[in-house]
């Protein structure tokens, strides 16, 4: 099904996600490798490791990029026009503008998702628990940002 409001810089963004989750793939190969014995899974607010686990954990990050990109995607570009919803009605004229607007937030948050999955395995392979910590604020603040900015363009493009 093709959606008139899906344009190519939509496709664009949508398959920067993609990259930077094959990114993240080839990070975690490199490090399943060479990487021996279990790395630390997880730390402490203070950067100290808390958990430990297998290398294999190196494939938690773009695994789950991957499921929530294709998720995404799927819903998209297949799914119905109804599953947005705004919070004022939309004129019939400005309808394609606010779905295209939606579309895109979708996607510009599913790519600074996949950045902060290809962060996290680089950081999980380099053991650095102060860059996790970091990398998760900052995943937050631009998701925070993202939503923001775009929900004010939306605003602005259906009045």
């Amino acid at each position: 099904m093709t959606k008139p409001y899906i344009t190519i810089k939509h496709i664009i963004v949508e398959i920067v996600g993609y990259v930077l989750t094959l990114m993240a793939f080839i990070v975690a190969i490199v490090g399943a490798i060479t990487i021996e014995g279990p790395i630390v899974t997880n730390y402490g607010s203070s950067g100290e490791p808390t958990g430990y686990g297998s290398v294999a954990s190196l494939f938690l990050p773009p695994a789950m990029n991957l499921a929530t990109l294709v998720l995404l995607s799927l819903l998209s570009h297949f799914g119905k026009d109804s599953y947005y919803h705004f919070r004022h009605p939309v004129r019939p004229e400005k309808k394609m503008i606010a779905l295209s607007d939606s579309v895109m937030m979708v996607f510009v948050i599913s790519l600074i998702i996949s950045l902060y999955g290809l962060v996290m395995t680089i950081m999980l392979a380099v053991q650095n628990g102060t860059g996790v910590f970091v990398a998760t604020i900052a995943m937050s603040v631009l998701v925070l940002v993202a939503i923001i900015i775009m929900s004010i363009k939306l605003e602005k493009d259906i009045k």
